[in-house]
């Protein structure tokens, strides 16, 4: 049914979510060229460029330009980490959260969660992971006072889902704190889900 739709590209809409998990649509211009991504609730995440379906061999090629929607989404996933994790070191977590989409928010919480914890075993001083446990906590607190606000319903759907991986993220924390972890080459560590940017 796809393939069918070489006239109008536009009329691949439909099918959207069913070639890619998490987009519903795609966001065409007047000269029918792909600029973003947008999910069922609505949150548009903008491409690092533009894919004109009538390009070279895209014209009336569906499969092809599809393939590099695929492409650009993830190009532009990868893009906005990278700028995202540079603006969570430099900006208060509750201005960075609100800034950038929530797939990213949520990896790059996860990356620096793991930086955080192997930044402890890096220098493990007593106290320190308990220090760490303790400043996880004030997140989950600044975020929670978040959610109490007036906000998108986007965005209270990313907090929620923050809050759920950072408590997760205290849990493994106090749980290395009572098994007395002292090494991030334990398999208590290594059995954890851990996100690195590489």
């Amino acid at each position: 049914m796809i393939l069918a739709q070489t006239k109008d590209p536009t009329l691949v809409q439909k099918h959207m979510d069913k070639c890619f998990e998490g987009i519903q649509k795609v966001k065409f211009s007047d000269k029918q060229e792909v600029l973003a991504m947008i999910s069922a609730e609505q949150e548009v995440v903008d491409f690092c460029r533009k894919i004109d379906v009538n390009e070279g061999d895209k014209k009336g090629n569906v499969e092809k330009w599809m393939l590099e929607i695929e492409k650009v989404m993830r190009q532009s996933l990868k893009v906005l980490c990278m700028n995202s994790i540079a603006d969570y070191y430099n900006n208060e977590r509750v201005n960075w959260v609100a800034k950038w989409p929530g797939q990213v928010v949520l990896a790059v919480d996860q990356i620096d969660w793991t930086k955080g914890v192997e930044e402890v075993f890096a220098d493990m001083r007593e106290g320190k992971m308990e220090a760490y446990r303790d400043t996880i906590w004030g997140q989950i607190q600044e975020v929670v006072q978040m959610v109490r606000g007036k906000l998108s319903a986007q965005l209270r759907t990313t907090l929620k889902a923050l809050v759920v991986l950072d408590n997760h993220g205290q849990e493994v924390v106090q749980d290395l704190i009572d098994k007395q972890i002292q090494t991030a080459d334990d398999f208590e560590w290594g059995s954890q889900l851990r996100y690195y940017w590489i």
